[in-house]
């Protein structure tokens, strides 16, 4: 009798309760989980489903227990910088080099993996885009330098940001507000209605390659290629801690760093495959874990806290657990 991926992955039923400390006890490796590199990495809002993006243009739905490949989604017509779900976990995005938004559904039936959406109007390269709270909204930034609003029933922009001034590399969605990193060192906070620029926060001496939402939404982790990581508070834009260790390398033009799902520890993987883990409190390195591939592009953590998801540029996916 088949199963259908619905049954307990979408609606909730493997997801465990939080789990503290970094899940970097033991490792499984999915070689060749891509034809290229692989870029991005993002468990699905149960944890249940895991997402890849890659240089070779297609995006992958994995079940994280058996890290065996249930869905593959083609039909982008360039390198997926990065990939979300929407919050009931049914619908996958990926944003792409080739300046578009492509949309797919996670359906029953495997005949019929085609795109819901392509959203296209930024005009350079496409290099985050995320979910709204509302099911009903995305939000993207691109190195065109500006934002865009989409209503995914339609498939069409209802708003636009002036220009950030600067090329976007990644980008978070705070309530009521999108935090966005740049080419040119700096976070910059904008109005979750009118797009408007709000802040400015200087707190890298190199590019920031990500910024990543705490869970609880009140904290905000940034990777640059000065080699440190930076915790910032998203109402008072302060620096709270910063994160460095003089084996730790980022020199990715992408390079996304993440919270442990109990928030007590942050991880990030450096250019020769090594992975740091260090502790929240005190900012000091609590471990590191030898390479288990080449360089690391992307550090995803489960909603439990039970999984961690590293994604290497040599297209080996390494799954972590506690």
């Amino acid at each position: 009798e088949k199963v259908s991926i619905y049954s307990g992955f979408l609606e909730g039923g493997l997801s465990k309760p939080v789990r503290s400390g970094p899940p970097v006890e033991w490792s499984r490796t999915v070689e060749n989980a891509h034809n290229a590199g692989i870029i991005c990495c993002s468990y699905s809002p149960n944890g249940n489903l895991l997402a890849t993006g890659s240089d070779d243009n297609i995006v992958k739905i994995w079940n994280p227990l058996s890290c065996s490949n249930v869905r593959t989604f083609t039909g982008a017509l360039g390198s997926i910088r990065s990939i979300d779900f929407s919050s009931d976990g049914r619908i996958v995005i990926g944003a792409s080099n080739d300046k578009s938004i492509y949309m797919w559904p996670i359906q029953q039936n495997r005949s019929l993996q085609r795109l819901c959406h392509t959203l296209k109007g930024h005009t350079k390269s496409v290099t985050s885009a995320k979910f709204l709270e509302s099911r009903n909204h995305i939000i993207s930034g691109s190195h065109d330098r500006t934002l865009k609003l989409w209503d995914i029933n339609t498939g069409y922009c209802i708003n636009t940001s002036p220009s950030s001034g600067s090329k976007i590399t990644d980008l978070c969605a705070p309530v009521g507000m999108y935090v966005t990193s740049h080419l040119d060192k700096t976070i910059k906070f904008f109005d979750g209605k009118t797009l408007d620029q709000t802040g400015t926060v200087s707190c890298h001496s190199g590019v920031i390659t990500s910024v990543t939402l705490s869970q609880d939404c009140t904290q905000i982790l940034t990777n640059s290629r000065d080699n440190t990581l930076n915790i910032i508070d998203v109402r008072y834009h302060g620096i709270l801690k910063t994160f460095t260790d003089e084996l730790y390398s980022n020199m990715s033009e992408f390079n996304k760093a993440c919270f442990t799902a109990d928030g007590k520890n942050v991880i990030a993987g450096g250019i020769d495959g090594t992975l740091f883990v260090w502790d929240v409190l005190s900012g000091k390195l609590e471990l590191t874990k030898p390479a288990k591939a080449k360089k690391i592009t992307c550090c995803a953590t489960s909603i439990s806290g039970s999984q961690l998801a590293v994604s290497h540029n040599d297209s080996n996916l390494v799954l972590w657990e506690q």
